[in-house]
C-alpha cells in the first residue's frame, strides 16, 4: 500500500493512517504497518513521516473522556479514576484479557501435539500422520504469535492513551486553578502527576493481565 499525502499540520504527521483502510487479513497479520517499518529501517523517522492520529486517538479526546466520567459519578458516590478508566478502556481491556486466555491455551497445546508427533514416529504410523501433526504444530505456533501480538498491541495502546489522557486532563485542570489552589498545589506536584504518576499508571495498565497470566 503506497503512502498517500494528506493535508494537515506536518507536526502531527502528514500521512494517512493505513490501519483504517487495511484489509481484514492485513489487520490480523499487522501487515499494514510494514511500510512505516521499512521507512524506519532506511532512515530516522521524522514527524512528517508519521501517520496522522484519528480524533479518537488524540490526548485531548482521552483527557476529556476521562475527565467527563470522573466528574460525573453515580448518585451518592465519590469521583473515581478507576471508574473513569473502566468506562473509557474497560471493553478493550476485557478483549485483551480474552486474547490472553487464548494465548495461554495455545501455549500449552504445542507440547501435546509434539508428544503426539513423537508417538506417531515411534509407532510408525506413516508420513501422513507425521505431516498432519507437524502442520498442526506450526499452525498453533502461528496462532499464538498472532494472538500475543494483538494482546500486547491492545494493552500498550491502552497504556499510552491513558498516560496521554491523564497528562492532558491534569494540564487542563492546572490552567483553571484559582490562585489559592495554586498555592496548595505547586508546580512540582503537577509535573509529578503528569510525568511520573501517569507513567506508572501506563505501565501498570499495560502489564496488569500478567498478574494472573504469569
Amino acid at each position: 500500500m503506497g503512502d498517500v499525502e494528506a493535508k494537515g499540520n506536518p507536526a502531527q504527521g502528514s500521512q494517512l493512517n493505513h490501519y483504517k483502510d487495511a484489509s481484514v487479513l492485513s489487520k490480523v497479520t499487522m501487515w499494514w504497518i510494514n511500510s512505516l517499518m521499512r521507512l524506519g529501517a532506511k532512515k530516522n523517522l521524522e514527524m512528517v513521516d508519521l501517520w496522522r492520529l484519528e480524533d479518537t486517538e488524540s490526548s485531548r479526546y482521552h483527557g476529556e473522556e476521562l475527565a467527563r466520567h470522573y466528574n460525573a459519578p453515580p448518585a451518592g458516590e465519590q469521583p473515581s479514576l478507576l471508574r473513569a478508566w473502566r468506562a473509557v478502556y474497560g471493553t478493550r481491556f476485557a478483549q485483551a484479557g480474552a486474547l490472553q486466555i487464548v494465548a495461554q491455551v495455545v501455549q500449552i497445546a504445542p507440547f501435546h501435539v509434539l508428544n503426539l508427533l513423537l508417538q506417531s514416529i515411534t509407532e510408525g504410523n506413516g508420513w501422513q500422520a507425521g505431516l498432519t501433526w507437524t502442520v498442526l504444530l506450526v499452525a498453533l505456533l502461528f496462532v499464538r504469535t498472532i494472538v500475543e501480538n494483538h494482546y500486547f498491541a491492545i494493552m500498550m495502546t491502552i497504556g499510552v492513551e491513558l498516560r496521554s489522557g491523564l497528562m492532558h486532563a491534569v494540564f487542563s485542570k492546572s490552567l483553571k486553578l484559582t490562585p489559592t489552589a495554586r498555592q496548595a498545589n505547586n508546580l512540582g506536584q503537577m509535573v509529578n502527576l503528569m510525568q511520573l504518576d501517569a507513567e506508572k499508571l501506563m505501565m501498570a495498565t499495560a502489564m496488569s493481565h500478567q498478574i494472573w497470566a504469569g
